[in-house]
């Protein structure tokens, strides 16, 4: 590969030279989520939508899965790293914090994002009827319940009628028992995910 390094091998220098980032690897917070979110956005994200889980399963990180997602748009961009920063334990300056409540607001308008922080119940919605088939739209139903944060435009439409699209709509409807899922487009770097416990790294 002539000189290419290994994954880990890369991101040793990475963090290497960044010191901020590498003193907050050696520090009991990295990695490891807040307890609760700041007061600025306690009322906006529903309560069991923890740092924790928003972590595990919210944002991707991939190239691809930046250019292409719902939840990275525009002026939320800021905001929505913010949280994901903060999320995973690492120390969030005071004035990121407005950035921090706008995107969670904008999260609230993404059915993708609803799907999954609320956890409705969409066997009750009857599937949308096209010449595509049942069966089709049966599978899109199915990823969109099992890993609705990784659901494209495509695939959301094929899952659900127009009707039934909305996010208030599916905000109200009846919930299961929420289920803090990773989204399959978040690929996990190496070992390093969200931990339980505090843990230096060593590097």
């Amino acid at each position: 590969m002539g000189g290419v390094l290994p994954g880990w091998d890369r991101w040793r220098v990475f963090v290497r030279t960044f010191p901020e980032l590498r003193r907050w690897l050696r520090s009991p917070a990295a990695f490891v989520p807040p307890n609760t979110w700041p007061l600025v956005i306690q009322n906006v994200l529903p309560r069991h939508v923890t740092p924790r889980s928003f972590a595990l399963g919210v944002l991707p990180c991939g190239k691809q899965e930046v250019r292409h997602s719902l939840f990275y748009r525009g002026a939320s961009l800021k905001g929505l790293r913010a949280l994901s920063a903060y999320a995973h334990g690492w120390p969030t300056k005071e004035a990121e914090l407005v950035d921090m409540a706008l995107a969670a607001h904008e999260l609230q308008t993404i059915p993708q994002f609803v799907v999954w922080a609320y956890n409705p119940l969409l066997d009750i919605i009857p599937l949308p009827s096209s010449d595509q088939g049942i069966i089709e739209h049966s599978r899109c139903r199915t990823h969109l319940n099992l890993d609705p944060l990784s659901v494209g435009k495509h695939t959301f439409n094929k899952a659900l009628p127009t009707w039934a699209r909305d996010a208030e709509y599916l905000k109200d409807l009846p919930r299961q028992v929420f289920e803090a899922r990773r989204s399959s487009r978040k690929p996990i770097i190496a070992d390093l995910s969200v931990l339980d416990r505090k843990l230096g790294w060593q590097v």
